[in-house]
């Protein structure tokens, strides 16, 4: 896929995202070996994040039994919002496709501007979970964050049990919560 970068182990996120190549995939992951990369997304990839987006949300939200176009036009709303939201706040945000073996599985957007990086979304087909690809890429962020001795940062609803438990997992520690979220915070 063109302007896909793979997860090679040492090159940093951001500059394979400018070489628009692809580089051979190396697992994070030994018992993982399925290739994962990133896309960045352009113009052309607004279809199949959508369709992601729609079918994350959706299963979310439980929305099964809500009339297909009533179901659509509050999806489209929500994603257009959410990324507008994402843009204003942090306009120097990466937005990825994840992909796997060049399909694309999930997105994430994060920000690395600075010395606290902050994962605004991340997101995974239901298809595709619990293969270990969110983790393979939370731990490349752990990587690269440490070289730049940067923090990552995210918020996770107290109502995810399996996200916060991954993030746990992961070594981010609780640094806040609210009556929704749980933030969190991962260090070197």
């Amino acid at each position: 896929m063109e302007g896909g970068v793979f997860l090679t182990g040492s090159a940093d996120i951001r500059d394979r995202e400018a070489a628009s190549t692809r580089t051979p995939p190396v697992a994070l992951c030994p018992a993982a070996m399925d290739a994962i990369g990133f896309k960045t997304v352009g113009p052309g990839d607004e279809h199949a994040w959508f369709a992601l987006f729609a079918a994350v949300r959706a299963e979310e939200l439980a929305m099964d039994e809500w009339d297909a176009a009533l179901r659509d036009s509050v999806l489209r709303q929500q994603f257009h919002a959410q990324r507008s939201g994402y843009r204003a706040q942090h306009p120097g945000a990466s937005e990825l496709l994840i992909l796997l073996d060049d399909r694309p599985v999930g997105w994430t957007i994060v920000d690395r501007t600075g010395p606290a990086w902050h994962c605004l979304d991340i997101a995974i087909a239901a298809d595709h979970r619990r293969r270990g690809i969110a983790t393979r890429v939370i731990r490349q962020w752990q990587v690269e964050a440490a070289a730049s001795r940067a923090t990552i940062g995210l918020s996770v609803l107290r109502t995810n049990g399996p996200a916060r438990a991954l993030y746990l997992a992961l070594g981010f520690r609780v640094a806040g919560r609210t009556d929704t979220h749980w933030e969190l915070e991962w260090r070197a």
